[in-house]
């Protein structure tokens, strides 16, 4: 199997443009942002949600899908506002997302005395436990040796 001139065989992460097919009108029409490849794993990572703030494009997938749909109804689709993100451009990848949690913005405020007044510590105090890896004793040793060496001379 292959996509876009690269083998299954040899790369998993083969990708190509998903495309529903007009038996009809025999032509293939593109699904903008949706990939298709050997794993389907790797085809949702590489794929964008761009179609889905595009209302013609959710229409193209209801209609090639059977989706059922009625405008009455709660479960219609509504696409995607733009204006809303910050950070998160409409061609950002599902992988992209997951890397940043689907978080558009972080907003971090921090304020230490309402949590003192309502924790009240006595004492604050913080500890660290560090244990030693091996390519730190290692480093440890070197360096006493050089050090030894230098010394002795």
């Amino acid at each position: 199997m292959s996509y876009d001139e690269c083998f299954c065989n040899i790369s998993s992460n083969c990708t190509s443009q998903a495309n529903f097919v007009d038996k009809y009108l025999n032509q293939n029409i593109s699904v903008r942002g949706l990939k298709i490849g050997c794993l389907s794993s790797e085809s949702f990572l590489q794929s964008t949600l761009e179609c889905f703030y595009d209302l013609n494009c959710i229409q193209l997938i209801q209609n090639y899908t059977n989706y059922e749909y009625n405008n009455n109804s709660k479960n219609s689709f509504i696409p995607f506002s733009s204006t809303n993100m910050t950070k998160i451009l409409i061609n950002t990848t599902i992988s992209q997302l997951i890397d940043e949690l689907f978080v558009d913005d972080w907003n971090r405020t921090l304020n230490y005395s309402s949590y003192y007044r309502q924790c009240s510590p006595i004492d604050c105090s913080y500890s660290y436990i560090q244990k030693l890896n091996s390519i730190h004793t290692l480093q440890l040793l070197i360096g006493f040796q050089d050090g030894l060496t230098i010394i002795l001379q």
